[in-house]
């Protein structure tokens, strides 16, 4: 399995900054009675606070503190800086690397953005991203394509997660590519250039379009 260290985060809307400022925790992974709130992959706001049964797990990605907290039971208050557990068993996950967030502006046109300058957007030789909010149905894949503008990785988006398949060659380390988010029909969402760096390999970026 790889790791869960986060890496990058795009931010897909004019109003994408405040959603994110919002947005706390990551649920990477819940065992337990069924509750929405802690869906695989949804996001948890500051001030939330829930219950587990004896037997009850959660995973937490805390964006700020940048911790991975495994939670078994108790009482956990999802905080701005950290995450308290009360009357919980708690491990943490190796990794410390803090998300960069690039922001990008809408035209407010529908179906249509417009980029301004930005700085290239660092990931991993090999593809591993979550796709987050509002209009998380409207991505239905992540594509990545070369300077000459022919796609060498077209991932579907399953479960809100997108992972290069093991075996598949990976990306080249100092290169330039262009990361295309794309409908489910397959129609350009967005595209926004990205640099690939060996020394970012396992690091897991987030996708958020709101």
């Amino acid at each position: 399995m790889r790791s869960l260290v986060f890496g990058v985060a795009l931010i897909l809307a004019a109003s994408g900054a405040v959603a994110a400022e919002k947005s706390a925790a990551l649920v990477m992974d819940y065992m337990g009675r069924p509750a929405p709130s802690l869906a695989t992959y949804s996001e948890l706001a500051a001030g939330a606070s829930f219950a587990l049964g004896p037997t009850e797990t959660v995973t937490l990605l805390h964006y700020r503190s940048c911790r991975t907290l495994n939670i078994k039971g108790g009482r956990v208050n999802v905080g701005r800086d950290r995450i308290e557990a009360e009357g919980g068993a708690v491990t943490e996950e190796p990794g410390d690397t803090c998300p960069k967030e690039v922001a990008i502006n809408t035209s407010g046109v529908s179906g249509g953005v417009v980029m301004r300058a930005l700085d290239f957007i660092t990931l991993p030789t090999e593809i591993d991203c979550v796709v987050v909010g509002r209009r998380l149905a409207e991505v239905g894949w992540i594509a990545i394509a070369d300077e000459t503008g022919g796609v060498v990785e077209r991932l579907a988006v399953s479960g809100s997660r997108a992972m290069s398949p093991l075996g598949r060659p990976p990306l080249f380390k100092d290169r330039t590519y262009q990361m295309m988010i794309l409908r489910p029909n397959g129609s350009l969402l967005k595209q926004v250039p990205v640099a690939v760096e060996e020394s970012h390999r396992d690091r897991l970026c987030l996708v958020r379009i709101d």
